[in-house]
């Protein structure tokens, strides 16, 4: 067996027994067969040729999908090859990567390829495996967070377990973890949020509590330390932080000293002011401010002695501020003024009569107010005669009214209250019975008669708003007076317009003509009880159906309007009667001359009301009230109305 040399020729061993043939490189191998010669057969030659084939050998490669973070184990196993092979890595779908012998380590989708390049039995061999890389498990746990009503949120964290090799929080996360939205106290979820991870991980995320506590509420107690001393406000519950305010205000005859707490001094100002941290009871301490002395007397005396009426202070005077007043009463509420005889309001009277006088020193910072009170009395000059003649004159001594203090009147636009006022002379046998009256201001009132006698009463009227004093005096002694108030208020009140629809009465028939209508208003006010009567006055009518002229059954209706402007009427919103008397109705026959008077033409007739009916104002069983007309100013100024009206004879309304 000779094996052939030239290209692609293959290789063989030959056995020893010669017949078995060992192939050692695949290709074509001549094969010569020789015999010897015998007794029986020549020596001979024969050539073969063989050809023979590489075989494709075993490749075995295994390869498993790992987590990111494990690592790669590739096996390669082969029972026909020996030697190096090559291993190339190279991304697969979406999965970004060049061919490289390098195994990947980040997660994705990933092919590997190994390659035996073959020998002289076998040919090339390549096996391809694809595998996967799966993102690893990071497990982010959230911590529990806590905060107070009102305050800020604190930063959310958390902690990270899974992550490989050197990766840290930076490179493999973005994003916040958040927080179940709400500000009550409560208990929230804390969730994901917008926290991701690149494509090495998958998380695995373990939520939290966040925990709202309400804030603490403390108490806060304030006392005084009298509790006739003064006034405190303050206590309350407050929230933690929360801005208390503390005012102390001292009653009069005592002053604000400091705030204590346990019996120690937290502030000398009456209003204290703190952020709420801890229950805290504090007391507002005050004390008594001092008594001053003061005494009072003053002279009595008959009138005209310069004297009368004078004080004499003593005490702590020079405390403060003194005040002197005079008063007619012992109450201290009227002041003398000039009726008394008095230059100003409240100063020394030098008429006839008994007073007080008052003297007043106002409070400080360290002394109680103080007032003290006495009484004088200015005597009459007894001016009697004790001559023991029959001609010995009484003169007054007193004057009284039948009036209180003050009187009130009105007036509107129309008239003015009356009230009848009588004076008496003391004592009744008092030889001049005479009395003056007098006004202090003109034009606010008018007096019946400005003398009269002792129980004999005047009138007094109103004419405009405003307050005079009505002063009476004995003629026989000007030192015997008595004085009154009269206030005088205004009462606009508004003039209505009546308006009334009625029908006349069935036995009233007319022509095609529209019949005239005379008629009276009488009008009762039930603010008053003044009861006024219009002048007749005239309306045409209009019919209710203009069909079948002439018709005797045929009924006409009117709607007429009485203007009682310039009588005295009511207030808005008032209710009174308003009758309609119908005295006279004039009707045309068709083609009448209306120029005729009184049915002294053909044609024109005149009747009298049948039964002479008054109607009153009630049409369809309903009231038909006063009523104001649009635009009036019905709202209320300086206790009066602010506008009436008027209704000129068109019709027209005047808002005055």
């Amino acid at each position: 067996m000779v094996p052939d040399e030239a290209e692609g020729a293959g290789a063989g061993t030959l056995g020893e027994d010669g017949k078995t043939l060992t192939i050692t490189k695949a290709g074509t191998i001549t094969i010569e067969v020789r015999t010897a010669g015998s007794t029986y057969a020549a020596p001979s030659e024969k050539t073969n040729i063989l050809t023979v084939a590489k075989a494709k050998g075993d490749l075995n490669v295994g390869i498993k999908d790992v987590v990111y973070g494990e690592d790669i184990d590739l096996s390669v196993n082969s029972t026909t090859y020996t030697g190096k092979y090559t291993v190339e890595y190279t991304g697969r779908g979406t999965t970004a990567y060049t061919a490289t012998s390098k195994a990947p380590t980040e997660a994705g989708t990933y092919t590997v390829t190994v390659t035996y390049s073959g020998n002289n039995l076998y040919d090339k061999a390549v096996k391809s495996v694809d595998f996967e890389i799966t993102p690893a498990t990071l497990t982010v746990t959230a911590n529990n967070v806590s905060k107070k009503e009102q305050e800020i949120d604190p930063e959310l964290t958390y902690t990270l377990d899974g992550l490989k090799y050197n990766d840290s929080k930076t490179d493999v996360l973005s994003g916040t973890i958040a927080r179940e939205q709400g500000e009550e106290a409560g208990k929230y979820s804390i969730e994901q949020g917008t926290l991701t991870a690149n494509k090495n991980y998958t998380i695995l995320f373990k939520g939290a509590t966040f925990t709202i506590t309400s804030k603490p509420v403390y108490d806060i107690s304030v006392d005084k330390s009298d509790e006739t001393s003064g006034i405190v406000s303050g206590t309350g519950s407050y929230e933690e932080g929360a801005t208390v305010t503390l005012t102390a205000i001292a009653n009069s005859g005592y002053k604000f000293v400091e705030w204590q707490e346990n019996g120690n001094s937290v502030e000398t100002t009456s209003t204290y002011e703190f952020a709420a941290s801890s229950d805290r009871k504090l007391v507002a301490v005050f004390t008594e401010k001092e008594e001053l002395t003061l005494t009072i007397s003053a002279v009595s005396g008959n009138v005209g002695n310069s004297n009368v009426g004078n004080i004499t202070l003593t005490g702590n005077t020079e405390k403060g501020n003194v005040l002197i007043e005079y008063f007619i009463d012992e109450s201290c509420i009227t002041k003398t003024n000039t009726i008394n005889g008095a230059k100003t309001e409240g100063g020394v009277p030098k008429n006839i009569g008994t007073y007080y006088v008052k003297a007043t020193v106002a409070e400080t910072d360290n002394y109680k107010s103080k007032s003290v009170l006495t009484s004088f009395t200015i005597n009459q000059i007894n001016n009697n005669s004790d001559s023991g003649s029959d001609n010995n004159i009484v003169k007054s001594s007193g004057l009284s009214l039948d009036t209180l203090a003050n009187i009130k009147l009105y007036v509107n636009d129309n008239a003015g209250t009356t009230k009848a006022i009588t004076a008496s002379l003391s004592p009744e046998n008092v030889t001049d019975k005479n009395i003056v009256w007098s006004v202090t201001k003109t034009g606010i009132v008018s007096l019946s008669s400005y003398n009269s006698t002792s129980g004999t009463p005047i009138n007094i009227t109103a004419i405009k708003p405003g307050t005079v004093n009505i002063v009476a005096k004995a003629a026989d002694n000007s030192n015997v007076i008595n004085m009154f108030t009269v206030n005088v208020v205004e009462e606009i009140y508004y003039a209505p317009k009546v308006n009334w629809t009625n029908e006349f009465p069935s036995n009233f028939s007319k022509g095609s003509a529209s019949p005239i209508l005379k008629y009276k208003v009488t009008y009762t006010s039930s603010y008053t009880g003044e009861t006024v009567t219009t002048d007749e006055i005239s309306v045409t009518a209009t019919t209710t159906d203009n069909s079948a002229a002439g018709s005797p059954d045929k009924k006409v209706s009117f709607t007429a309007v009485a203007d009682l402007s310039g009588y005295f009427a009511d207030k808005e919103g008032t209710t009174s009667v308003v009758n309609v008397e119908l005295s006279k109705i004039y009707r045309f026959r068709e083609g009448s001359d209306e120029s005729g008077g009184n049915g002294s033409k053909s044609g024109k007739s005149e009747g009298e009301v049948a039964d002479a009916d008054t109607y009153n104002l009630f049409y369809n069983d309903e009231d038909i009230n006063i009523e104001l007309p649009d635009g009036v100013d019905t709202s209320v100024k300086n206790g009066k109305w602010a506008s009436y009206y008027s209704v000129d004879e068109s019709g027209k309304v005047t808002v005055t």
